[in-house]
């Protein structure tokens, strides 16, 4: 993905905002994934780990850089479907957009990987917020603080 958004801003093919919001998300992203990282196995752990010794921080970064491209898809459904111009004042209907996108894609992401790919401990701090959803393939619930950091 960072790939992509490097090759596309070289041959002119997207604005240099966009490179700038895409590298602006990984960064804010970075604070709270490399905060779960420090916060060690007794707040998250890895249920998959990868493999040669990647599974931590180079895990972390990675989540940072597919979390930007996922907000990147938040700032093309706003191009999509509102009209010029875009990302030069305060809008309403972008932030809504973003703000949807942003929770459904959150959901969706915890719905899939939550108790198959990563496990968040339940502590006094970070109680169980959502029960496990009926029919769902995992019997794990969905903690206070990843669902209030997205």
């Amino acid at each position: 993905m960072l790939v992509y958004f490097i090759k596309a801003y070289q041959k002119k093919n997207i604005p240099t905002y966009f490179i700038h919001a895409f590298f602006a998300r990984c960064l804010i992203v970075s604070t709270w994934e490399l905060t779960f990282h420090f916060l060690g196995d007794a707040f998250y752990h890895s249920i998959k780990i990868w493999p040669w010794g990647l599974d931590r921080l180079p895990k972390k970064l990675s989540h940072s850089i597919w979390d930007g491209g996922l907000f990147m898809v938040g700032t093309w459904l706003c191009i999509k479907f509102l009209p010029i111009p875009h990302f030069t004042k305060f809008n309403t209907r972008e932030l809504l957009i973003i703000e949807g996108w942003g929770i459904f894609q959150q959901l969706l992401v915890e719905y899939l990987f939550n108790g198959r790919v990563w496990l968040y401990e339940e502590l006094s701090l970070n109680p169980i917020i959502i029960p496990p959803l009926p029919g769902s393939a995992t019997t794990v619930g969905y903690t206070f603080i990843p669902q209030a950091v997205w």
